[in-house]
């Protein structure tokens, strides 16, 4: 089982092919941490469901559990079919093949389709359990 660091006291939960394409089309640099810290930019990733910041991490070196249900209410993110995870510090110098390559992020696959987003942290156990709830579109 891989484990993460809650860099920067936090995880963030990434659709990485949206959020690269979203790097290119507006050409940003790769500090998205700093791009994120300007509440417009950070309103304009949210609302597009590219990124979901989870803060107030105790540090450690966690492990990541997922489950999936069909009860969501409200959209949080969007999975292109994987989502990934890593230390919200490490979107500092955001190079997705480098963290992959450093085992800086923990890929997963979720279905396509948007989620809520609920998550358990137990500090002392350093796990984070979080649930991915489908929001149907009907």
């Amino acid at each position: 089982m891989r484990r993460l660091f809650p860099e920067l006291y936090g995880f963030a939960l990434l659709s990485v092919n949206a959020l690269n394409e979203f790097i290119t089309r507006y050409s940003l640099n790769s500090n998205i941490l700093e791009y994120l810290q300007k509440e417009i930019n950070s309103n304009k990733l949210m609302e597009q469901k590219l990124i979901y910041p989870i803060f107030h991490i105790d540090e450690g070196l966690y492990s990541f559990e997922y489950k999936l249900s069909d009860d969501g209410k409200k959209s949080h993110i969007k999975s292109d079919g994987s989502l990934s995870i890593c230390g919200i510090g490490y979107l500092v110098d955001f190079t997705y093949a480098s963290l992959v390559e450093k085992q800086k992020v923990i890929e997963f696959t979720i279905p396509q389709g948007e989620y809520e987003i609920e998550f358990d942290v137990d500090s002392e156990k350093e796990q984070i359990m979080i649930e991915f709830k489908r929001v149907n579109r009907e």
